[in-house]
């Protein structure tokens, strides 16, 4: 396994400021006498987060006296593992303590040994002292974190507070007068009461949006129109002018085409006069035009100006009749 990827399993934090990073390092060989006794150090990637231990500098290696052998322990606690937080948990006057170390938030023991049993009475005292200073200072960061934690809470409180109090003051120019006689808790009450039915009604809409099917019956004769994204080859701009026999214009305000292997209509909008409407084509492609005016009558129109590939075109139309059965209406869409 590649530094960069154990590092990314052990380390979730590497790339955020501010967070502690500790190892506990294993010694080499010649750190291990015949005993098998296991001993290693303290290493911090940034001091500054825990000021306390640079009271315990005096003592550079520590010895472990768990359970595990040194192949388990470098496994377990070796250098391929991030701590967030380490503690030491030691008494003056007694050999034996526990190092607690934090990594992804859960904490671990190892006991340890400072060996206070072989100092001499200079080095107790002088360990005591160190221990003594490390406390303090610990107790001291603790004080300041609750502190700061403590400052972070009100200000962000009284911020709450301050934005609650402006958007009641923003929503009293629209309140009724039932509204505005109620208190700012009281009105705040009475505003959750329609958020959580306005939220029930967001959902009961859903689920009616999710029940509609594409699918459904032509029992009348009209224009069913459902839009969709559609690709449209050697697209053309046509500018089109309507004629019949008598050379009369259609003055068609709506204009629906059908597309030669496409189960879809295309809308046009005219200008009402039936002369010179810009109409985008599929030019090849154009099986059947329908007009519509605004007295909602409709003609059929010829397509065959708008397969020519012209820029301009006369589109010869015929009026319908109203289908009266639904047979008809089938075999005018069957054309």
């Amino acid at each position: 396994m590649s530094r960069r990827s154990w590092e990314k399993v052990s380390n979730p934090f590497r790339k955020l400021g501010g967070i502690p990073a500790i190892q506990l390092l294993p010694g080499s060989v010649q750190h291990y006498n015949r005993t098998g006794e296991i001993l290693f150090n303290v290493w911090f990637a940034d001091n500054k987060y825990h000021p306390e231990w640079r009271h315990l500098r005096r003592l550079q290696w520590w010895k472990y006296t768990g359970t595990e052998a040194r192949k388990v322990f470098k496994q377990l606690y070796g250098r391929r593992h991030w701590y967030q937080d380490i503690e030491l948990q030691a008494t003056p006057g007694e050999d034996h303590a526990v190092l607690r170390v934090k990594e992804a938030g859960r904490w671990l023991e190892l006991p340890v040994a400072v060996g206070y049993s072989a100092m001499s009475e200079a080095e107790a005292k002088r360990w005591d002292r160190d221990l003594a200073q490390y406390n303090a200072t610990a107790s001291n960061k603790e004080e300041h974190f609750d502190r700061a934690t403590s400052t972070s809470h009100r200000r962000w409180a009284s911020r709450r507070t301050r934005g609650i109090q402006k958007a009641y003051e923003a929503a009293q120019r629209f309140m009724t007068q039932r509204e505005d006689s109620m208190s700012m808790d009281a009105f705040r009450a009475y505003a959750s009461s329609f958020r959580t039915r306005f939220n029930n009604m967001d959902s009961t809409q859903r689920s009616a949006f999710a029940s509609i099917s594409t699918r459904f019956k032509l029992d009348d004769f009209g224009v069913y129109n459902i839009d969709r994204i559609m690709k449209m080859p050697e697209q053309q701009q046509v500018l089109a002018s309507t004629t019949n026999s008598e050379l009369e214009a259609f003055p068609w305000v709506t204009a629906y085409a059908v597309l030669e292997g496409e189960n879809s209509v295309i809308t046009y909008w005219g200008n009402s006069t039936g002369r010179g409407d810009n109409m985008l084509v599929a030019r090849g492609r154009m099986r059947s035009l329908f007009l519509v005016d605004a007295d909602g009558r409709i003609a059929r129109a010829s397509v065959e100006g708008l397969n020519s590939g012209n820029a301009r075109c006369d589109l010869q139309w015929q009026l319908m009749e109203q289908p009266k059965t639904i047979a008809e209406v089938q075999a005018v869409a069957s054309r």
